[in-house]
């Protein structure tokens, strides 16, 4: 192995390949996509989202019979402030992942990648959310397409120099 002294870094075999600041990038990306991925699960299956906000009291009570008729349930008929706070935080939960993941985008198919990524864990956290006493609902993915395809969207705009 040679030292480039103009890089100051190592320039041949493989382990050279992990001193790559490419590399450490998406090593933290990915570090804070996972840590991003967490949050999102606590704020989606905590048994009382109005207390985790209020006090931030984390508590999850398994539902061993979940109601999957839940999935499939409309909007209320009445739209209330919290409703309307729960649905932006769908949104901007969803696009702080897809631009995490999206953020440096280097080809097309990286863009397919984290829109399936995080649209893949939007469901999930729907499902999820069935097992632990919450609403799971499929209308739900409409948020949070929203904010994937906004976040994914700009990076994408930010990457062909249209966005600066």
């Amino acid at each position: 192995m040679l030292l480039d002294k103009t890089a100051g870094r190592l320039r041949s075999g493989p382990a050279s390949e992990l001193r790559r600041p490419g590399i450490a990038a998406a090593a933290w990306r990915a570090a804070l996509a996972l840590i991003w991925c967490v949050f999102l699960f606590v704020c989606t299956c905590t048994y009382n989202f109005d207390r985790f906000i209020g006090h931030g009291d984390i508590h999850f009570i398994r539902n061993p019979y979940p109601q999957w008729q839940e999935l499939l349930d409309p909007f209320p008929s009445r739209l209330s402030r919290s409703w309307a706070l729960q649905k932006i935080g769908h949104f901007t939960g969803f696009f702080v992942l897809a631009a995490i993941l999206a953020f440096r985008l280097r080809q097309r198919w990286h863009a397919a990648l984290a829109f399936a990524f995080s649209f893949g864990y939007a469901a999930a956290t729907e499902l999820l959310q069935l097992y632990f006493f919450r609403d799971g609902r499929l209308s739900d993915l409409i948020f949070d397409s929203a904010g994937i395809l906004l976040a994914i969207w700009l990076c994408l705009r930010r990457r062909n120099g249209r966005l600066r």
